[in-house]
C-alpha cells in the first residue's frame, strides 16, 4: 500500500511529462493497439494505472516515459498472448453465438494492412477513373471492418467483391506498366 505522498509524487511525475513525451505515448499506444482487443486510450490508461500502482521510485520524466512505454507494450503483448491461447484452446469462432452478432461481419478487411497507407494514397490518385474503387480505397487506408464498409457505402457483398476484383486488376495493370 502506498502512502498518500507517494501517490501524489507519482501523479506529479505524470503531469511533468512534456508534450513530446505525451505524443510518443499516444503513438506507441496507437501502434500497439493494432491487433488487440484494446483501443489506444485503453492502453494509455492501463499504463497510467500501472504507474500509479507501481513500487518503482519516481525519477525523471524520461524514466517515467520509459516505464509507461514498457507498460503499454506489456498490456498489448499480454492481450495478444491471451487471444492466441484462447484460439489454441477453443479454436476460431466461425459462427455467431446465440444472441450475438455474426463474427464474420466484425472481421477487419483482410486485404488491408498497416504498411499500405502510402501505397493506397498513391493508388487512390491513379484510380480517378473509377469512383467505386476510390471509395473502397478510402475505407482501406485504415483497418475498417467489412460490415462497416458495406453499410456506409450501401453495397452488398457481391458489389464489394466485384469492386475488390476491379481494384486488383487495376493494381496488376499499373504494376506491369511500371507506374507503381
Amino acid at each position: 500500500m502506498q502512502r498518500p505522498g507517494e501517490q501524489a509524487a507519482r501523479a506529479d511525475a505524470l503531469l511533468a511529462l512534456t508534450d513530446d513525451h505525451r505524443k510518443v505515448l499516444v503513438a506507441e499506444a496507437r501502434l500497439r493497439a493494432r491487433g488487440t482487443s484494446h483501443e489506444f486510450g485503453d492502453l494509455l490508461n492501463g499504463a497510467y494505472e500501472r504507474w500509479l500502482a507501481s513500487g518503482k521510485g519516481v525519477g525523471t520524466p524520461a524514466e517515467t516515459l520509459v516505464f509507461l512505454r514498457g507498460a503499454i507494450r506489456s498490456i498489448a503483448y499480454n492481450d495478444r498472448r491471451h487471444s492466441a491461447m484462447i484460439r489454441r484452446l477453443e479454436g476460431e469462432r466461425s459462427v455467431a453465438a446465440e444472441g450475438e452478432p455474426d463474427p464474420m461481419e466484425s472481421v477487419p478487411d483482410p486485404t488491408a494492412s498497416q504498411e499500405d497507407t502510402v501505397f493506397l494514397g498513391e493508388l487512390y490518385d491513379l484510380c480517378a477513373h473509377d469512383p467505386d474503387v476510390q471509395s473502397l480505397l478510402v475505407y482501406q487506408i485504415e483497418p475498417v471492418e467489412r460490415a462497416q464498409i458495406l453499410s456506409e457505402l450501401g453495397w452488398d457483398v457481391t458489389k464489394y467483391e466485384t469492386v475488390q476484383k476491379r481494384k486488383k486488376r487495376i493494381v496488376g495493370r499499373l504494376i506491369s506498366e511500371g507506374r507503381i
